[in-house]
């Protein structure tokens, strides 16, 4: 049902393919739970919000590079600015982690 919907809704790019969008979840859930325990254990910021904003850095570039969204290019690049948005925002919260750190050390 999960899959189903998601791909009917914001991913929908060429064929749905069930096992690319187990892949996409397979990943993207142990990164969120990272950001979470990040949230109680400060030891984790960094590394946690490295993996994350790499992941999100490349999903952005390939929404950039694809904007065949099935309803337009136009959602398609829409899309693709709200995710560069986002890992922006990841970035900046990894620069501040970083530097948090180094001032405790």
């Amino acid at each position: 049902m999960a899959p189903e919907s998601f791909f009917d809704t914001l991913g929908a790019f060429g064929v749905r393919n069930d096992h690319y969008l187990f892949d996409f979840g397979s990943f993207a859930i142990p990164v969120g739970l990272a950001l979470l325990a990040a949230v109680k254990w400060p030891s984790w910021r960094v590394p946690a919000l490295a993996i994350a904003t790499g992941h999100w850095a490349l999903h952005t570039v390939s929404h950039l590079v694809d904007t065949n969204h099935h309803q337009g290019q136009a959602l398609g690049l829409f899309e693709g600015l709200g995710l560069l948005v986002t890992a922006a925002l990841m970035a900046l919260a990894l620069w501040f982690a970083a530097a948090e750190e180094s001032r405790a050390d």
